[in-house]
């Protein structure tokens, strides 16, 4: 797949996919990737795509109009994400003005995590700037954003319950055990369960120059 700019590609893996993406242009472009988990008993669900353009995801405001949400996926200021997902998550990019502050509630059974991707400011009480991450276990507050008094903030907050289940990985595998994982590599290199295609498979983005 070709992804054009502004565009969030929700890929749930499933039983098995084999998949390639690429930006349409050759200019510059910034991405963040983030795997999710996926609960033991939807592990081998039929794989899916969700491709949404940015006019599709709603946008949303504070009282004051000084904090924008862009919503993927949960609800925020009474807007909610296009984005299904198989386990309770939430994903918004928030921008700041300019030494606003957003106190931002969130489910006490999820862990938040937020990545900041441009300004300056503080984030439950630590300073947060480009590139970095801040990670909160449940039972918190939620999350308290205060972007610097002269700079805005843009960051990225995802949230989602801990699955409390085993995690073995091995490139791009996922599973619950060894045993699980020695499975699903069988599948792939006998080209089955989910696999079918996998040997005679050619991306096309390896066809463009």
């Amino acid at each position: 797949m070709k992804a054009s700019c502004d565009l969030v590609i929700w890929m749930t893996a499933g039983r098995g996919i084999m998949h390639s993406e690429m930006p349409k242009s050759h200019d510059p472009a910034h991405g963040l990737q983030l795997w999710v988990n996926l609960p033991k008993l939807r592990k081998m669900i039929q794989p899916r795509y969700q491709d949404v353009p940015r006019e599709s995801v709603p946008h949303a405001f504070n009282d004051d109009k000084s904090v924008e949400a862009l919503v993927f996926a949960g609800e925020v200021f009474g807007q909610r994400g296009p984005i299904e997902t198989e386990a309770p998550v939430t994903y918004v990019h928030f921008m700041l003005d300019a030494g606003a502050k957003l106190e931002y509630p969130i489910p006490s059974t999820h862990n938040a995590l937020v990545y900041a991707i441009s300004g300056r400011g503080q984030c439950v009480g630590a300073s947060i700037q480009p590139h970095e991450a801040i990670v909160m276990e449940k039972d918190g507050d939620g999350v308290v954003l205060t972007a610097a008094e002269k700079d805005t903030l843009e960051v990225i907050v995802m949230t989602g319950e801990p699955l409390n289940e085993p995690v073995v990985q091995h490139g791009p595998f996922v599973m619950n055990s060894i045993e699980g994982l020695k499975q699903t590599f069988e599948d792939f290199q006998q080209a089955k369960n989910g696999f079918e295609n996998a040997r005679s498979w050619e991306p096309k983005t390896q066809r463009r120059r």
